[in-house]
């Protein structure tokens, strides 16, 4: 039998239910976040309506791991952007964030050391190589 949970969908809906607790951790709504969280949710393939419903039923998700590896990889960078999306990192984001990579099966030291690209990079794009060189030191 197939475990709701684990489903795909569910993976999706967990995602975008994170997102909004990570947007309410440090009390300021910026539309940015709001924005966004919208933009990942197209990406994943939900709807407006869906990320309504999550917003009223966050707790009613919870992530399960995708075991493969590529996966949670990008998760991680979906909650990473997420940091950065109204030019501000702010600490209780930041500690939230180590949190889900540390759930997601991740070093602290990992997810610590992308918060850091991210922070030198605030006012530009972030180049995609320095995440990669930093995900690589830890995986090799």
């Amino acid at each position: 039998m197939l475990d709701p949970i684990a489903t795909p969908e569910h993976t999706k809906r967990s995602i975008i239910a994170l997102l909004m607790k990570l947007k309410d951790v440090d009390m300021e709504k910026h539309p940015s976040e709001v924005g966004y969280i919208f933009h990942v949710a197209r990406q994943l393939g939900l709807q407006d309506d869906d990320v309504f419903e999550i917003a009223n039923n966050k707790d009613k998700y919870s992530l399960r791991p995708p075991t493969d590896e590529k996966d949670r990889i990008i998760i991680l960078y979906y909650f990473l952007f997420f940091l950065n999306s109204d030019g501000v990192i702010d600490p209780a984001e930041e500690d939230m964030v180590k949190e889900f990579g540390f759930r997601l099966g991740f070093r602290p030291a990992l997810t610590t050391d992308l918060i850091e690209v991210l922070k030198k990079h605030a006012d530009q794009s972030v180049p995609p190589e320095l995440l990669l060189d930093k995900i690589r030191a830890y995986l090799n």
